[in-house]
């Protein structure tokens, strides 16, 4: 068994399948690649989800036979995103495709840990009690090297009284998170002059959140973190 890694940050595995007829070629953070439709259960109340998933030539063998067959596949990777007409576009990029589903440790969640950003969204209460808020986090992509090469950002969002902690954080600082989650679709409706038109948001939600500190300089201007 794949045993889960306390140091993975945006990395996990998931166990689905990819829905025929979705494959097309893109091109993306300076390369090509295959992009398509991913849909997974939650286990926690059996929800399919339908997410973006983009993977190498290497990887495509192993999605077009799970196709084929009709048969359950695990992909290993992270999150990342990009930018195109100020919109934000989140997806899951493969590193590993394979069959072996009974091998996988905790499937379906991602590990994050995220740094908050200037501008968070507003705490909503809602209709069952539960309080909602969300806040775009940013997620450094390194090369081999170690090099910061990237910055994924992310929409995160908290429910119930994890909710209103994060609420209550001062957004003019900046704070780590630790994070435990699924990435999930989520439809919703705009409304363009006279019309309603249906759109999808794709998202991380937090199920469980480990740490949070805060980023601090201390008094010979050396970037520290506090735990809170």
């Amino acid at each position: 068994m794949e045993k889960y890694n306390s140091k993975w940050n945006n990395k996990g595995y998931l166990i689905g399948r990819v829905v025929d007829g979705s494959i097309k070629n893109v091109n993306l953070f300076g390369g090509e690649f295959y992009q398509a439709n991913f849909a997974y259960a939650n286990k926690t109340n059996d929800k399919e989800f339908v997410i973006p998933i983009i993977f190498s030539e290497k990887n495509k063998k192993t999605i077009d036979s799970s196709i084929r067959r009709n048969k359950p596949v695990v992909i290993r990777g992270k999150l990342r995103s990009y930018n195109s007409d100020y919109h934000l576009f989140v997806l899951f990029q493969v590193d590993k495709a394979k069959f072996d589903t009974a091998s996988i440790f905790n499937p379906n969640i991602i590990s994050l840990k995220a740094a908050t950003t200037k501008r968070k969204g507003k705490f909503i209460n809602t209709k069952n009690g539960d309080g909602v808020m969300n806040w775009v986090c940013q997620v450094a992509e390194f090369n081999e090297n170690g090099e910061c090469v990237d910055m994924n950002f992310i929409p995160v969002v908290f429910f119930g009284s994890m909710a209103k902690k994060i609420g209550r954080l001062d957004e003019k600082s900046q704070y780590k998170i630790n994070m435990q989650g699924i990435f999930v679709n989520r439809d919703y409706t705009v409304r363009k002059g006279e019309e309603k038109v249906k759109m999808t948001a794709f998202e991380y939600v937090v199920l469980q959140v480990e740490e949070i500190t805060k980023k601090t300089l201390s008094q010979n201007n050396v970037e520290e973190e506090r735990e809170i």
